[in-house]
C-alpha cells in the first residue's frame, strides 16, 4: 500500500505526497524515507504504442482493404516479416509506407491466417526512444481473385 512504511517522499517535480499522478512521459523518480533508511527509484513512463496493425485484408482489387500495412505515427527503423502458417517467409517490408499486396513471387497467395513479427522505435515526445517488437496475425480473405 503505498505511504504504508513511510512518511517521507520527494519525487523529481518537487512533490511530496506518497503518489505521483503523471500526465506526460519521461523519467519520473522518487526518495523515500522512514526514518532510518533512503530508498529511492526511478521509472520511464512511455506513450502507449502510436502502431497499429489490421487484422484482416482484402486483396481482391476492389480498392478497399487491398494491401496489408502497418500505421504509425513516430515510427522509425521499422521492419516486419510475415510468414505463412509453415513459417516460410511471405514478404519483408522495410520501413513503415511499405505495403504487401499479399502476393509471393508474383502470384496470389491462398486465403487463410499469415503471421508477422514487426520490429520498430518509436521516438515519444520526450525525444525518448523505445524498441519494440509487435507479433501478430492478418487473415487474408480473397486472394485469388
Amino acid at each position: 500500500t503505498p505511504g504504508s512504511d513511510f512518511y517521507s517522499y520527494l519525487w523529481n517535480d518537487g512533490s511530496t505526497e506518497s503518489i505521483l499522478i503523471v500526465q506526460e512521459e519521461g523519467i519520473y523518480w522518487v526518495e523515500a524515507s522512514d526514518g532510518r533508511c533512503f530508498l529511492s527509484d526511478s521509472i520511464i513512463v512511455a506513450s502507449c504504442s502510436l502502431l497499429w496493425i489490421p487484422n484482416v485484408f482484402t486483396p481482391n482489387s476492389d480498392g478497399y482493404n487491398d494491401e496489408f500495412y502497418a500505421v504509425g505515427a513516430y515510427v522509425i527503423d521499422f521492419e516486419m516479416v510475415i510468414f505463412n502458417r509453415w513459417g516460410q517467409i511471405m514478404e519483408t517490408l522495410n520501413n513503415i509506407e511499405e505495403k504487401w499486396d499479399g502476393r509471393y513471387n508474383g502470384k496470389a497467395c491462398a486465403d487463410g491466417v499469415y503471421y508477422y513479427v514487426a520490429n520498430y522505435t518509436e521516438i515519444g515526445r520526450s525525444s525518448i526512444s523505445l524498441t519494440k517488437e509487435v507479433r501478430g496475425a492478418v487473415t487474408l480473405i480473397g486472394g485469388g481473385k
